[in-house]
Parts: structure tokens; C-alpha cells; sequence
């Protein structure tokens, strides 16, 4: 298992009855969510494209994506159910947009069941998730994604990067005073780590690099 924090089911549950829902999934709410939102429409994201969103958390993109996606145009997958509970809640009903998507569109996994959906994706998008998980579970997530997506479907997500060779195996301090590790959460990937990932799971591969992530997360395109 991975030594992320998000696997403490029971301290992430407690921490959103306290009301902190935005705070566990890394704060910069408002930022983070326009960011992400922009730079999918600036990706060919359409009203009328069928959405994934893998690690969406209490849908700090989700709401603006459903905002904007046709009814029914947005999937959410999280290992944490209190923060998929806290989104349609707090975010979504106040928000009048809970009536946009069918609840069960919802899901929460610990194993990456997006089948379970029975849809054929045009886009998926993790942001901030890989930058958690170790290298097989990030290999796994890409395995498992690849049968739900169209043929020409683009799968965009976040890695924090650090170069190769003998600095890799030290740590690395990111934007925003973020330190990350080869060996631990959160974790950085070289760029011949995030090759391999794309050619073991059947994807071509597009290192997009900067998008304005205050956290010097680096964005990629994996593209069936």
C-alpha cells in the first residue's frame, strides 16, 4: 500500500466533519480549480465531452467542469467517500449543480474501478494524484483507464519532475517550499520514469511540462 496520507480513510473522514473538505486535498481551492478547468477547455474539453476525473477529491475541479460539461458529462472517482460526500453537499447543492450529474457518477475506489461506469471516455484528468502514489499504483491507474477511453482520448496529469541521475535518489524542494522523494509521498518521477509509465500501459506520451501550477507540478498528455 502506499504510505500516502489519502489512504487514512478514517483521519481524512474526520477531518472533513470538522469542515476542512477543502483543506485535506491541498487547499488553493479557487486557483487550483480554474486552472485545471481553463486549461482542459484550452485541450479540446467540450459541453459535450464525457469527462473522468481520477483523485477528484471534494471536487475542487469537478465543480467547475460540471458547471460546464452537458448533463451527465462528468465521472469522479476518489479513494475517500467523506470527501466525495463532502463535494455534492457543500459544493455541489449550494452550488445548484448537483442536478447536472446523477449522483452515482460519484465513486469511490481504492482500486481504480472506472469499468464500473460502463463509459466511453473522451478525456480523463488527474491533477495532484500521482504526485501521491508510487510507481506501480500510478502504472496500475494508467492500465486500468486505457479500456474506458475512446481511441484518441487524451488522459492529462500531474507529475512533480526532477532530473535524472545522481541527484534523483536526494530530495528536491518544489515551488512552494514542497519537498518531494524518489522513495516516498510526495513523490517526484524523472522523465524516463513517466516514458516507461506511458509505453508498460499502451499509451503515446506528450511531456507538456509548465501550465502555471503554483507547486511546480509539471502536466503531461497520455494519448490512446
Amino acid at each position: 500500500m502506499d504510505d500516502s496520507p489519502y489512504y487514512d480513510i478514517a483521519k481524512i473522514k474526520k477531518d472533513v466533519k470538522k469542515g476542512k473538505h477543502r483543506d485535506v486535498i491541498g487547499g488553493l481551492w479557487d486557483e487550483m480549480g480554474l486552472l485545471q478547468f481553463e486549461f482542459m477547455k484550452n485541450n479540446g474539453l467540450l459541453p459535450s465531452s464525457k469527462l473522468i476525473d481520477i483523485g477528484c477529491g471534494s471536487l475542487r475541479g469537478g465543480v467547475h467542469y460540471i458547471n460546464y460539461l452537458d448533463h451527465n458529462g462528468y465521472y469522479g472517482v476518489d479513494i475517500n467517500q467523506s470527501l466525495l460526500d463532502a463535494g455534492w453537499k457543500k459544493e455541489l447543492i449550494p452550488n445548484n449543480l448537483h442536478h447536472k450529474i446523477d449522483k452515482n457518477h460519484l465513486l469511490a475506489s481504492d482500486d481504480f474501478q472506472f469499468e464500473k461506469f460502463g463509459v466511453d471516455f473522451d478525456f480523463a484528468v488527474s491533477i495532484s494524484l500521482f504526485t501521491h502514489l508510487a510507481f506501480n499504483n500510478v502504472r496500475r491507474c494508467l492500465k486500468k483507464i486505457r479500456p474506458c477511453l475512446k481511441d484518441g482520448a487524451t488522459y492529462f496529469a500531474t507529475f512533480f519532475l526532477a532530473e535524472e541521475g545522481s541527484t534523483f535518489e536526494n530530495p528536491v524542494i518544489q515551488h512552494g517550499k514542497t519537498i518531494t522523494h524518489s522513495y516516498k509521498d510526495p513523490y517526484h518521477y524523472s522523465k524516463t520514469d513517466v516514458r516507461r509509465l506511458a509505453e508498460d500501459s499502451g499509451f503515446n506520451l506528450e511531456i507538456i511540462g509548465d501550465w502555471n501550477n503554483p507547486r511546480n507540478q509539471k502536466i503531461v498528455a497520455f494519448i490512446k
